[in-house]
């Protein structure tokens, strides 16, 4: 045997320890795992205490129409089911400065790559907007985890990047990557509350769009419920002019006309 093959055999495998085998695990880990996406992401549409049950109809109804959205002796799967049927999109509101429709999606990301994710962006794509529905509001207020980081995307702005939100959760001027450092470990998940707003009678069908980089290189992953169909965000706003507008009367347990 030649001695340069001799000695190739002998310091290539202690060129490969440390950093550089490393690297090599993580590429060959990377290749298990899949290149298809950085992390894994699993999204609910969620709500908070004190969102109320509020819902906008296409069509102008009379209150009895409505009347089993308060009937509390049905499960309430069984009344969004029913209202969904009237063509029913349930509304929510956050009433900071200014008031907003907004809707909120819990979502969870999983890394997926033997070296750390950095999150570097986060943002909404907009893909179709519509008129909301104008034909009726229902309003029934409602009467009374682990760290999660909340974010807020407004999507009215020509810039909808997510923002930090402050103790009242009203959203601030920060840009949420540029404030603060988030990585998706392999296998631990990572949750975000994702709260998108409007204050126009417009629905917003979007996706959330990530930019990601690892090891040195960067992806954009996007980010839809898991059903794979857009988010959607319906605006809303009691000061709007409905063909009908109902408000839940706790004390009469019934659904009376809204004042104007």
């Amino acid at each position: 045997m030649q001695w340069w093959l001799i000695v190739t055999a002998v310091v290539l495998p202690l060129f490969i320890q440390g950093p550089v085998q490393e690297k090599v695990s993580e590429w060959f880990k990377d290749h298990e795992l899949g290149e298809d996406q950085a992390f894994a992401a699993r999204v609910r549409t969620t709500s908070a205490l004190g969102d109320g049950d509020h819902w906008v109809l296409p069509d102008r109804h009379p209150i009895g129409d409505l009347a089993f959205l308060g009937d509390t002796s049905l499960d309430i799967d069984e009344r969004h089911e029913r209202v969904e049927k009237l063509g029913g999109r349930p509304v929510v509101f956050h009433c900071g400065k200014p008031c907003t429709s907004i809707s909120r999606h819990l979502v969870t990301l999983t890394g997926h790559r033997a070296a750390p994710v950095h999150i570097d962006s986060i943002e909404a794509r907009v893909l179709t907007t519509r008129k909301a529905p104008m034909g009726t509001l229902a309003l029934n207020p409602s009467q009374g985890g682990g760290p999660v980081d909340t974010v807020h995307i407004d999507l009215d702005a020509q810039d909808k990047q997510a923002h930090t939100v402050d103790q009242w959760k009203n959203p601030t001027e920060k840009v949420f990557t540029v404030e603060e450092n988030r990585f998706a470990e392999e296998g631990e998940p990572l949750d975000f509350m994702v709260v998108a707003a409007t204050r126009k009678p417009l629905v917003y069908e979007w996706e959330l769009v990530l930019k990601v980089s690892s090891s040195g290189k960067e992806e954009t992953v996007t980010v839809r419920d898991d059903n794979g169909e857009p988010f959607s965000t319906v605006g809303a706003d009691p000061d709007w002019d409905y063909g009908a507008a109902y408000v839940f009367n706790y004390t009469r347990m019934r659904f009376e006309p809204a004042r104007r």
